[in-house]
Formats: structure tokens, sequence, C-alpha cells
């Protein structure tokens, strides 16, 4: 009966915050790497403390609804062509991250994501 409730949020917002790497000291704003963005949405007020301690929310990508079953979803595509020197050097920016194991921080209702996982 709650689900039906028009008063009830459905739609699960996820923030995207800066990403960091523990092999490397710098941290990136999520828009370095060339990751899918949304530019209409505005990003939340931040607090005092989050701006002093270099943390930048920002609206993401991503979209979730509570009760539904949604095993993929396409958020964008991204082409890079030899041809390009921008693309490509966005390319070798994203490649080189990945090497660095650099992680996103995503946040959900005012709450950061954690992922546990082991090393084998």
């Amino acid at each position: 009966k709650a689900v039906e409730d028009s008063k009830c949020k459905t739609k699960v917002e996820v923030f995207v915050n800066r990403l960091d790497s523990v092999e490397s000291v710098l941290p990136y704003e999520y828009s370095y790497f060339d990751f899918c963005t949304i530019n209409d949405e505005p990003s939340p007020v931040e607090n005092l403390g989050q701006v002093l301690f270099g943390e930048r929310i920002r609206p993401s990508p991503y979209k979730f609804d509570f009760l539904k079953n949604d095993d993929c979803h396409l958020v964008c595509t991204k082409r890079f062509s030899s041809s390009d020197a921008l693309r490509q050097k966005m390319l070798k920016r994203l490649m080189k991250g990945m090497v660095l194991n650099y992680q996103q921080h995503w946040i959900i209702d005012n709450m950061p994501v954690t992922l546990c996982y082991r090393n084998t």
C-alpha cells in the first residue's frame, strides 16, 4: 500500500563526489575522467566542511527506482577516435585512472556508498 501512496518517493537520487586512489595522492573531480554527466540538474548545497575538505558533490546520471528490476541500463555512449587528439587524450586519462585504481564515491540519501570486496 505504501508504494501506491503518491507521497512516497520511489526514485533514488545518486550523487557523485571526487575520485581518489590508494595508489596516487591526487584526487580528481568526477568529470576529469570523462564519465557520463548531466548538466541540467543543480548540484546539492554543500556545507562549509565539505568545501574545506575539497568535496565537490555533483548529480550523477545513475538513476534507480524502488521495486523496479532493471538488470542493465545504458547511461551514455562515448566514442574515442584515433583522428581526434582530444578524445585520445581523454582515453589515455581514463586508462591511466583504471591502472591507478581510481574509485568513484557515490552518495545516496546523504550517506556515502561503501563497497566491500576481497583481494584474491
